[in-house]
């Protein structure tokens, strides 16, 4: 089974950063990870951007908004079994990819899950 996990950036600065260590932190790890940069403007996202390398990052010209994001983000990804959608200034628990992806093997007759904030 594969997972693509697609973050979307727009000005998110730090809260980028410790997104992505806590994906990096995690007891089950994804197959992809992509980062879609929504045109930000920040200097703090852009020395970010430039310092991942445990990730796919897409730099987008204008901002196409959350959807449009993470539909460009689909278009350019393997066709994982699961795609998951995480914002930047969430830190996800160390077993939460685990444990999604444990509920959805659980429950193949559901078409999308989400988590407890």
């Amino acid at each position: 089974m594969s997972v693509a996990v697609i973050i979307v950036n727009y000005n998110s600065g730090a809260l980028l950063d410790r997104c992505l260590q806590s994906l990096l932190a995690q007891t089950f790890c994804a197959d992809e990870l992509v980062v879609v940069d929504n045109a930000s403007t920040d200097a703090e996202s852009q020395s970010i951007l430039d310092a991942i390398t445990t990730a796919t990052v897409i730099k987008s010209e204008t901002n196409l908004g959350y959807g449009g994001a993470i539909n460009l983000a689909v278009r350019k990804i393997d066709s994982p079994d699961y795609i998951v959608c995480l914002n930047p200034d969430a830190f996800p628990e160390p077993d939460w990819l685990e444990a999604l992806v444990n509920a959805a093997d659980s429950h193949p007759d559901y078409g999308s899950f989400a988590s407890l904030m």
